[in-house]
């Protein structure tokens, strides 16, 4: 099993961890520098120094030092006296600082709606899309869809609705999708919502043909300028076969919860096992150095939360240094409609109460895919 805390080392890095994405609460900024107290555990060793910087032993063992760390990518290493090294990369995102995002899972519907409406002028004449305008005009929220490539099993609405795929959504409204793109994103999800989870087995080439569907049509419709290089797969349960196959296809950040639940059992957290699935949690980025692939942390998933207690949880979030930096808010599409069997009445005040909440920290909103130009 791969070594992420690279505990076989006789050096090794505790904090900053080989891929973190660092931002103003992990230290402190001094113009266009981060100062972080770097953690190293060394217990065999009799000095260190931290990019050529001597170390300081604490009482426990452990080992610390002062390092500032640039805008961008950075390697730093450690080495002992004896020559042990361990070496790590770590990124500060430029943009991400005092960002924030609204992404929506389980789209297919609104688009039907969209074909099926000739007498529509505009996108946003779509009664759920226009949620999302309000909440932009409003907050400045970038709003990011993910897409089904077709309808599925729709018993858990009351109303009869047709069979849809991607390849029946009208390209009238192209024109005004591309110049909304600074705000309003798209992306693949999954080839329909069941089974689930559809990817949670290496099987690279049908996760690859369902996501290759999705874009082809998205980049019909809607243009290239609208298609995202972030996603969030649906269910978060991917292997790394998997996601080695949708990075080939673009992709190149994936969204997720993780968390793990009292079992120990991580969800939505693709591959990954429990004990980097925790730290993973704590920050709002993290990149896979070794397979080029960034991860962002989902903050909250507002249909899971009673409308009564979503201000106390904006608040805890608020409060954790780790996550605080970028503002992830995520819904899904069904639960919109008033014929789906757990409709949320409050969907649209809950959309917009989330993105008050970041804009009213100073929060800015951030398309995520552009974080990591250049940076892997």
């Amino acid at each position: 099993m791969r070594d992420y805390f690279h505990h076989s080392s006789p050096v090794r890095f505790v904090f900053p961890l080989d891929g973190d994405c660092l931002n103003s609460r992990d230290g402190i900024l001094a113009g266009q520098q981060l100062q972080i107290n770097v953690l190293v555990e060394a217990p065999a060793a009799e000095a260190i120094t931290v990019q050529g910087i001597p170390a300081k032993k604490n009482t426990d063992g452990l080992w610390t030092a002062a390092v500032s760390v640039s805008e961008g990518r950075t390697e730093l290493c450690v080495r002992d006296q004896a020559g042990h090294e361990d070496r790590i990369t770590v990124f500060r995102l430029i943009g991400a600082e005092n960002g924030f995002r609204l992404s929506v899972d389980d789209n297919i519907l609104f688009l039907a709606d969209l074909t099926v409406h000739p007498e529509y002028q505009s996108i946003f004449e779509n009664p759920y899309l226009a949620v999302y305008k309000a909440a932009h005009d409003e907050t400045g929220v970038c709003v990011h869809l993910n897409l089904f490539y077709e309808t599925g099993d729709l018993s858990a609405f009351s109303k009869p609705r047709p069979y849809f795929n991607l390849s029946m959504m009208t390209d009238r409204f192209r024109e005004e999708w591309r110049a909304n793109s600074d705000w309003l994103r798209l992306s693949f999800h999954s080839r329909q919502e069941f089974p689930g989870p559809p990817y949670a087995v290496p099987e690279p080439e049908k996760i690859a043909e369902d996501c290759a569907l999705v874009h082809k049509e998205i980049v019909r419709f809607a243009g290239g300028e609208t298609l995202s290089r972030t996603t969030t797969v649906h269910f978060g349960a991917c292997p790394v076969e998997n996601v080695r196959a949708v990075r080939e296809l673009g992709v190149r950040c994936l969204m997720g919860l993780f968390e793990v639940s009292a079992s120990g059992k991580p969800s939505i957290s693709y591959f990954y096992p429990p004990e980097l699935v925790r730290h993973i949690g704590e920050r709002d980025f993290w990149v896979d150095t070794e397979e080029q692939m960034a991860y962002g942390r989902i903050d909250l998933i507002l249909n899971t939360i009673p409308a009564s207690e979503l201000k106390t949880r904006l608040q805890q979030v608020g409060n954790s240094a780790g996550r605080s930096g970028f503002f992830e808010f995520m819904i899904h599409e069904q639960y919109f409609y008033e014929d789906y069997c757990a409709h949320i009445p409050a969907f649209r005040e809950m959309v917009l109460e989330a993105c008050r909440f970041a804009r009213s920290r100073g929060c800015k909103g951030q398309e995520i895919s552009g974080l990591f130009n250049r940076m892997f």
